[in-house]
């Protein structure tokens, strides 16, 4: 269920900073427990790491 990150086209991943911008929901992040504190993405790793690429300024979003 993990594969590599398909989100870096300059319109998915920027789609994913503006709706938490705007105010949009995300939809449901899923994860499962592997350990006592361990845990895996089962659905949102995409959204994840556009997240995480934004905040280490991997890339921008302006607004209109």
């Amino acid at each position: 269920y993990l594969r590599i990150y398909i989100y870096a086209d300059g319109k998915k991943d920027v789609a994913v900073i503006e709706s938490i911008f705007i105010g949009y929901a995300l939809g449901l992040i899923y994860f499962n427990q592997i350990g006592d504190e361990q845990y895996e993405v089962l659905d949102g790793q995409q959204r994840i790491t556009s997240i995480g690429r934004f905040v280490k300024n991997k890339f921008k979003w302006y607004t209109a």
